[in-house]
């Protein structure tokens, strides 16, 4: 009897163990026909100083191309003419009763229409029409009492919201408020959920969360970002250290894998010591350092997915300099409709930044606004266009 018992409890530990170790990287598939680029320099002279995380894009018509942009600068937001390269039309975060002392800052924006907008803040959600407020509802109400919620509607990252007309709900991404960040428990929580414009009780959280890779015993301090893209049902889904891309069917609760490593990715990842997990200098150290897999853009107009890789570096240079997360060379992976590695394009550094990168119907819009880019407009939204041939 007492053999069996401890038969089952081994059993028991190791099919428990099985869960959090059992990551695998899946080979990557590389496509059989190449395809060809060209990129174009593309500007709109702008009035004045630009400072935004937040932004989105809307596509009508060759005509109707637009960017909406919050401007924590002017403290506005602006609405840009792609077609035109102009400013069309602007109205100051007061003018839109934000209410930031009670409700926070903005945290997330969708640009539904030329003329419709979806904000995102800490604690509410609006829905504006020609810049006014035509409907609004409150979220993570558990905040304003003193026990945090196990899960949280919450933009990290500067992640891009998205509008689901299937159920009339927002797309955002949760975490949990409660856990600490280097327990599994953070990591097993859901990851993404979707916020009803009209209803609360139809507030629901999805099964997906982080990778197994982050979910044995090693610690990756802040590599634990979460970068996300949207074609139509499907969240995919990309995270620092992994290799693989991750595509979630939210309709039928399925999750696909697919290998996504780029050549590029010479030194391996290593885990950081949690007697650093308090340390926010180290733990920023260890991801200057380690290679990153940032993030990810659905191109609808080609079927094609861009994925962000960012090479790694010693944070100590050999003449005595050192360096940091604005240094680390990017490369761009290019995949087809079936995750197939079609191209990788080595950007360099010091050209180009993820913040205002779109897709639009010339192709994906890089922008060149990084801050130590020599020749960085400073009154001007600048891009380059990478477009791509088949």
């Amino acid at each position: 009897m007492k053999y069996w018992f401890w038969l089952l409890l081994f059993t028991f530990i190791s099919l428990k163990c099985s869960t959090t170790t059992d990551y695998i990287e899946l080979p990557t598939e590389i496509a059989n026909k190449n395809i060809d680029y060209s990129i174009e320099r593309f500007s709109i002279d702008i009035s004045d100083t630009l400072a935004y995380k937040y932004y989105d894009f809307f596509y009508d018509s060759d005509s109707t191309t637009s960017l909406a942009i919050c401007n924590d600068h002017t403290k506005r937001i602006e609405l840009y003419s792609i077609s035109n390269k102009r400013l069309i039309r602007s109205a100051s975060y007061d003018s839109i009763s934000l209410e930031t002392e009670k409700y926070g800052k903005i945290n997330g924006i969708y640009m539904h229409s030329i003329d419709s907008l979806i904000l995102m803040q800490k604690q509410r959600i609006s829905v504006l029409v020609d810049f006014k407020v035509v409907h609004s509802r409150e979220i993570n109400p558990e905040l304003t009492s003193d026990k945090l919620p196990d899960n949280l509607f919450y933009n990290l990252w500067e992640s891009n919201i998205y509008y689901d007309p299937a159920d009339k709900s927002l797309l955002t991404m949760t975490y949990c408020a409660n856990c600490k960040i280097h327990k599994e428990t953070y990591y097993t929580a859901p990851i993404e959920g979707s916020i009803s414009l009209e209803n609360k009780n139809m507030d629901k959280l999805s099964s997906v969360h982080y990778p197994s890779i982050y979910l044995g015993k090693e610690y990756y301090g802040f590599c634990n970002q979460i970068y996300k893209a949207i074609n139509q049902n499907k969240s995919i889904h990309s995270f620092p250290i992994d290799p693989n891309i991750y595509v979630f069917d939210r309709k039928n609760n399925i999750t696909t894998s697919f290998g996504g490593r780029s050549k590029f990715h010479k030194m391996e990842v290593a885990p950081l010591s949690k007697k650093f997990k308090y340390n926010s200098e180290e733990k920023l150290n260890h991801m200057y350092e380690m290679p990153h897999y940032g993030s990810i853009y659905y191109d609808p107009f080609r079927e094609l997915y861009y994925r962000f890789f960012l090479k790694g570096m010693p944070i100590k240079n050999k003449d005595g300099t050192y360096n940091t997360w604005g240094d680390k060379e990017k490369v761009l992976m290019v995949f087809n409709s079936t995750f197939e590695l079609v191209k990788e394009i080595d950007l360099g550094r010091h050209t180009y930044t993820n913040t205002g990168t779109f897709v639009g119907p010339k192709g994906l819009y890089l922008s060149t606004g990084h801050y130590k880019n020599k020749e960085k407009k400073e009154m001007a939204l600048e891009y380059d266009i990478i477009s791509f041939n088949f």
